[in-house]
């Protein structure tokens, strides 16, 4: 059996304001919502971008070994 893995991408963005920002976006430039809603989460506590971007990183990373097992982030448990 093949499977598609997924291909992801932390991109930088300047939003309307002016303010710079960073995204994850897959393959075809979508953009992950639920990360991009937890990158907000974190601009909003003040975190700095350096930091933002970092969270993004490891995103990328987790979104693709998801890819890689065929899960989506909402199926993943703790292990007992």
């Amino acid at each position: 059996m093949v499977f598609f893995v997924r291909s992801y991408f932390v991109e930088k963005t300047i939003r309307d304001n002016g303010q710079q920002s960073v995204v994850l976006v897959d393959e075809k430039l979508n953009i992950v919502e639920e990360v991009a809603l937890f990158l907000q989460y974190l601009e909003n506590k003040g975190m700095t971008l350096d930091t933002i971007e970092s969270y993004c990183r490891g995103l990328k990373e987790y979104f693709t070994w998801l890819s890689k097992k065929e899960l989506k982030f909402y199926e993943v448990n703790k292990r007992s």
